[in-house]
């Protein structure tokens, strides 16, 4: 069965090995300063089958700028995405997860109205103290190296 992001959850369902002998190939090498990468919102089950890819610290945190030492820009695909504001988290929570994971952009470009849900939760967040600055901090380095 196809799961579509666009309007529900999608799942990854292949071993880790398997992801890392074919799929991973093209992404495993660091990319330096100004390089972008779009995160999707599919779950990699094998290593974080509750969040999609654009907001699992797991696989940000862990695997794409730890493991993998991915110091380029990720920016995720489009958060009106079903997948993303139909999440258990919703896409208030997911946005703070993005960012907090390691994500330094996260795209709304489809619903309108999906932005002001963002910006809100993000401004809100930020003002509580839920937004960690030492994430924002290395964000805002990489992304002012986009801009040379």
């Amino acid at each position: 069965m196809f799961e579509d992001t666009h309007f529900e959850a999608g799942h990854l369902r292949v071993p880790l090995d398997e992801l890392e002998r074919g799929d991973w190939i093209p992404f495993r090498s660091p990319v330096g300063d100004g390089a972008f990468t779009m995160l999707n919102h599919a779950r990699v089950t094998a290593l974080d089958a509750e969040r999609p890819v654009s907001f699992s610290e797991t696989i940000v945190s862990g695997l794409l700028r730890g493991r993998w030492s991915q110091e380029g820009v990720l920016v995720t695909d489009d958060f009106s995405m079903g997948a993303v504001y139909g999440s258990k988290a919703g896409i208030a929570a997911a946005g703070v997860a993005a960012l907090n994971a390691g994500v330094d952009l996260i795209l709304v470009s489809y619903d309108p109205a999906q932005y002001f849900t963002m910006m809100n939760a993000l401004i809100t967040a930020d003002r509580a103290g839920g937004l960690a600055p030492a994430a924002l901090a290395r964000s805002a380095r990489r992304l002012a190296g986009t801009a040379r």
